[in-house]
């Protein structure tokens, strides 16, 4: 499990928030940042230039470090004290940041699902009295030299009438006004939003990196099992990746008893179909465990590497052309399952 990370925001962080990650420390709280090194530096060419863009649109998967990077660029043009090497570097204890990680400074706005204190739970969209008044707050002059950012996190969170809202404002940005729109891609986002924003579009990473944020981050847990899990977007493992990997784990590990039956089948093709991203690492776990049957058989290594063979096979094609993930890990479920019936071999492998 994660441990619990304490953000200095004072009664805001007793709520829940829709753009935090489980109990992982808050993008706006978050100094740790690898494996976009050459995202960030088109970023803060992009800000920073002789003729800056100042709406735009940073794409990727969930916990892949999106929000992250906006409020690194925020620090850096609120005007906080810059410590290098990477462009966003900016002192931990700057006022800037200080003021910014509890939403106390004054040049900054969060577009968000807000709390319904009336429900006593998050709001299922933003509305567009969210972004009631940001027109006005960035037309206004920045304190000092600084200029005056806004976050909508995320767009994928837009109804009509906020999305329209938020398109009046990407239209014509204020000249020292910046406006950064997150987007998970798991819903469209308007045409004309999209086509008046710079777009910057964040990949998985290393998973060397994802074990080092983790490690920064103070995830408790198996690094480098969840590391794997969350193929390439370390804010997974704050989502339930490591939860996740576990259940994947004893399904495998069934998987390749002689004792498994359709519910495991059933139970891999649900879990491991989720994403993309899930289906190829829980096909990874199933083949590190073909792999270890193997080595610790006494008969039936042939069988097993074969069966390593048609899984690694399935899992290929369904990535490459992009088949239904559920009906795709069902069918390396069963081809497991078939193995370790013919097989001689009927203990899981534990530990693997």
């Amino acid at each position: 499990m994660a441990r619990k990370a304490v953000d200095p925001g004072g009664d805001e962080d007793e709520l829940p928030q829709s753009d935090r990650a489980g109990e992982s420390v808050h993008p706006r709280a978050n100094f740790a940042f690898f494996g976009h090194d050459a995202a960030e530096q088109r970023f803060s060419d992009g800000v920073f230039g002789t003729r800056p863009a100042h709406s735009w649109l940073i794409e990727g998967p969930r916990g892949i470090g999106k929000a992250t990077l906006a409020y690194r660029a925020a620090r850096a043009l609120l005007g906080a004290r810059r410590i290098g090497p990477r462009p966003f570097d900016c002192a931990r204890d700057d006022p800037v940041c200080r003021r910014l990680a509890s939403l106390g400074e004054r040049d900054f706005r969060i577009i968000r699902r807000e709390y319904d204190f009336d429900r006593k739970k998050l709001r299922n969209e933003i509305r567009a009295e969210d972004s009631r008044g940001l027109p006005g707050f960035l037309a206004l002059t920045g304190s000092g030299l600084a200029a005056r950012v806004a976050i909508v996190d995320a767009t994928d969170d837009l109804n009509p009438q906020s999305a329209n809202a938020i398109l009046k404002i990407v239209e014509e940005p204020p000249p020292a006004a910046f406006i950064f729109l997150i987007s998970h891609n798991e819903r469209p986002i308007l045409p004309t939003i999209r086509s008046r924003c710079r777009t910057l579009r964040l990949r998985p990473i290393a998973e060397e990196k994802v074990a080092d944020a983790l490690g920064i981050a103070g995830y408790q847990g198996e690094i480098g099992a969840a590391a794997r899990l969350c193929a390439g977007r370390p804010g997974r493992a704050f989502q339930g990746a490591a939860e996740l990997r576990a259940q994947i784990s004893m399904v495998a590990d069934r998987l390749i008893s002689a004792r498994s039956g359709q519910q495991d089948n059933a139970e891999f093709a649900r879990l491991g179909g989720e994403d993309a991203e899930t289906f190829e690492a829980s096909c990874d776990l199933l083949l590190e465990k073909v792999v270890a049957v193997a080595k610790a058989a006494s008969t039936g290594r042939a069988e097993w590497a074969e069966a390593y063979t048609g899984i690694l096979h399935h899992k290929t094609e369904a990535i490459d052309l992009n088949m239904d993930l559920p009906f795709a890990a069902r069918i390396i479920a069963g081809i497991a399952q078939d193995c370790a019936r013919a097989s001689l071999f009927s203990e899981p492998i534990s530990g693997t």
